[in-house]
């Protein structure tokens, strides 16, 4: 069985959703029509209003505690969707990881918001 490096955020709590972010280090990528390389977010862009992006004060309504750590959208994901990818349209950047469901919004963790603990991890810039 093949055993793949998770790394979890210390202080991750499910009760509050923030800090809902892991890292899983694969070996290889292949890259093809199907698979292809996305950049991360770009740190002083929140994408508010972007395709598909709710606005914030949408996102802290639902989860009731107002954090910039989370992106809300559309009712898009479903139940067994956790940890997909919210890419932007045009650019291909990595700017959430789906992370809770209601009926009326989706729920992302926001990756600019976790930036330094990614690169602190990964060695990536």
């Amino acid at each position: 069985m093949l055993s793949v490096p998770i790394t979890k955020h210390e202080n991750f709590n499910n009760t509050n959703l923030i800090y809902d972010i892991a890292l899983i280090r694969t070996p290889r990528v292949e890259y093809s029509e199907l698979v292809k390389k996305v950049s991360l977010a770009d740190r002083d862009n929140d994408y508010e209003g972007s395709w598909a992006i709710n606005s914030k004060k949408n996102c802290w309504n639902f989860i009731k505690k107002p954090s910039d750590t989370n992106i809300c959208v559309g009712p898009n994901i479903r139940h067994g969707d956790s940890g997909g990818p919210l890419v932007t349209r045009d650019d291909s950047k990595l700017v959430g990881l789906s992370s809770f469901i209601d009926s009326d919004l989706s729920g992302f963790t926001r990756v600019s918001a976790y930036l330094d603990w990614i690169r602190s991890h990964t060695g990536l810039e």
